[in-house]
């Protein structure tokens, strides 16, 4: 079995199933490089790109492989057939209400604002600490994610709004979405602790005010989706096999 042969149980070298579905897409950092196709994928249009080839003749390719692989998602995109216009319209519909509700929803409201607040609040504290490793680290990690988490957010309350009634309580899209939030959460929350403990006294201001804020937008999380944190991410929660 080669690198590009995926496995439910992998061994050294060879892709974690879905792993990269639940992630913080913060490939730099990961530790599953290179037992992830999407970052495999995207290694290789790039190499392509970059010495004139076809990038898109590089993702099918790897990509024939993922067809194989075991996704809890996979069945959401089969192709059942030609829709009626009846059908196709009441999809769209439905989607429509989706997207209106989630939008409405008081932890996208929240997570959206968090962003937007975050990234206007950036430019001048970047400026203040330029040259200290520490809180550039610290900068980058709250920079990483604040929209990150909006995005998750509003992926984990359309996904719960879409399948209410799975058999699964535990692992659905929407926990494991839901449990990356708070793990989202979590990370930049201590990120601003850094900044709160080292940075100057206006900083310290702005990001015990952050820090309320996630800590408020997490308590409202855990109401909705009380089992997320028992979700099992691919890779992230329990070791492949080496």
């Amino acid at each position: 079995m080669d690198n590009d042969t995926p496995s439910p149980v992998p061994n050294r070298g060879q892709y974690v199933p879905g792993v990269y579905n639940y992630c913080d897409a913060w490939c730099q950092r990961c530790r599953f490089q290179d037992r992830c196709q999407v970052f495999s994928t995207r290694s290789r249009m790039e190499a392509a790109l970059a010495y004139g080839g076809d990038g898109h003749a590089a993702f099918g390719e790897d990509h024939a492989d993922d067809r194989a692989t075991p996704q809890p998602w996979r069945a959401t995109f089969e192709d059942p057939g030609e829709p009626t216009p009846a059908q196709t319209a009441a999809f769209q519909a439905r989607a429509d209400q989706i997207d209106a509700l989630t939008d409405a929803d008081p932890m996208v409201i929240q997570a959206r604002a968090y962003a937007t607040d975050t990234e206007e609040a950036l430019l001048g504290l970047r400026l203040n600490v330029a040259g200290d490793p520490i809180l550039s680290t610290a900068l980058d990690t709250i920079s990483w994610h604040d929209f990150l988490l909006f995005v998750k957010m509003s992926r984990a309350v359309s996904s719960q709004l879409d399948n209410d009634n799975l058999d699964d309580p535990v692992q659905s899209d929407a926990n494991g979405t839901a449990k990356l939030v708070r793990l989202l959460i979590r990370e930049s929350r201590d990120a601003w602790e850094v900044l709160a403990q080292v940075g100057s006294s206006e900083s310290d201001e702005l990001a015990r005010g952050m820090i309320a804020r996630l800590e408020a937008l997490d308590a409202l999380v855990d109401v909705r989706f009380p089992r997320a944190m028992d979700f099992v991410r691919p890779g992230f929660d329990v070791e492949p096999q080496e």
